[in-house]
């Protein structure tokens, strides 16, 4: 399997603001996160409309829309057991700065830029502005976790 290979967050200025998820077999210029799939990936993934489909619109209405975007990207690489990476555009360029945190078990993992990381074991994800200082601990509960997320960005519990 090629390195670039697989699943990338695609924002599009189209509807008002859109993500799409993108599947490709090589790497996607201005890509805000990357899925590196660990098995095999079916054909019709990267041909169906040329890989890409619509996850969400209407984002510049209000970024907690583009917080629950990136969750459910996100919750598409646990589905497929991929290992997510946070690219460069979306940690240095591109205009609306995020936190992704994971919870495994009770611990809070942050996502790191360029660094892939495995989905395995993950209970629950959130999204938040760059900068919110609501999860910057080392253990929390779900319930916390998730509550901590909805109300400042977006979570999805597993």
């Amino acid at each position: 399997m090629s390195d670039d290979k697989g699943a990338y967050l695609v924002f599009d200025n189209a509807s008002n603001g859109s993500l799409f998820i993108t599947w490709k077999k090589e790497k996607v210029e201005n890509a805000l996160l990357y899925i590196r799939p660990t098995k095999n990936v079916p054909e019709f993934k990267f041909a169906y409309n040329n890989g890409k489909s619509e996850l969400i619109r209407n984002l510049q209405s209000d970024k907690k829309i583009f917080f629950s975007g990136i969750c459910q990207f996100i919750k598409e690489a646990r589905d497929i057991k991929g290992k997510l990476t946070l690219l460069p555009y979306l940690d240095n360029e591109f205009p609306i700065k995020v936190n992704i945190y994971f919870l495994k078990g009770n611990n809070v993992v942050q996502l790191k830029p360029g660094e892939a990381f495995d989905l395995e074991g993950v209970d629950a994800l959130t999204v938040l502005p760059y900068g919110s200082s609501s999860l910057q601990v080392k253990t929390m509960t779900k319930d916390m976790f998730v509550g901590k997320g909805n109300s400042e960005g977006a979570s999805i519990s597993f």
